[in-house]
């Protein structure tokens, strides 16, 4: 009787562990221009990242390591190639701030590709056998 209890005491409790676990903050990663369409923002990044980029020394040079953006071709423009815009990233708060050397040119879009908030897999993924076998990078067309 008193191993029957055990049992379902320590299932209980390991129940609500994986409850706690899965309710995380799990608000998605936000991307998108700033109000005046002079930088990119990159909202709700979790802490783990962002203690991970303070940590870095020289950020700058390291920032194509995490986040690239691109200037895409027009549609009708087939000989043209993307090509990476170089800029600044600063850490405000809970975002992170990319300012292009050059501004951004209006009627333009930009692909943005970022391994911010990227997971190898989750619960469900390792319960289903459907984790996949590199990390996808996090990416928004934006147009200016």
């Amino acid at each position: 009787m008193n191993k029957r209890i055990l049992v379902y005491t320590a299932l209980m409790y390991g129940f609500v562990g994986l409850i706690a676990c899965s309710a995380a903050n799990n608000t998605p990663l936000n991307i998108e221009f700033s109000a005046d369409s002079s930088t990119i923002l990159l909202k709700h990044v979790d802490a783990a990242g962002l203690h991970q980029l303070s940590n870095t020394a020289a950020l700058d040079s390291n920032a194509s390591l995490f986040l690239r953006v691109l200037d895409t071709p027009d549609d009708d423009d087939s000989t043209a190639v993307e090509t990476e815009i170089e800029g600044t990233v600063r850490i405000i708060n809970d975002q992170v701030e990319f300012r292009p050397v050059t501004p951004f040119v209006r009627g333009k879009q930009y692909l943005v590709s970022t391994y911010l908030n990227t997971k190898f897999g989750n619960f469900r993924s390792v319960l289903t056998g459907s984790i996949s076998k590199g990390v996808k990078p996090n990416q928004k067309l934006l147009r200016r």
